[in-house]
């Protein structure tokens, strides 16, 4: 199942695509955002989050998660 998250603002640079899902990369104040997400879809949830340029202009983020049950995480 893929979902897709898109706006229409002025869409991420190539040169960061690569970075955008780094801890603590930011192109504003500091935080975690992306890669907390990131460390969601793909670690707790065994999915794929990635970015692409949107037809309307701007960025459009998608998200791939298997159907079934999610891989659970230790708590060890």
């Amino acid at each position: 199942m893929v979902f897709g998250f898109a706006d229409n603002a002025f869409g991420v640079p190539d040169e960061l695509k690569t970075r955008l899902f780094d801890p603590f990369f930011t192109t504003r104040e500091p935080g975690l955002g992306l890669s907390i997400a990131y460390s969601i879809v793909t670690r707790a949830l065994g999915g794929k989050i990635w970015v692409e340029d949107s037809p309307a202009g701007g960025a459009s983020f998608k998200v791939a998660l298997p159907l079934g049950e999610a891989p659970c995480a230790s708590t060890s």
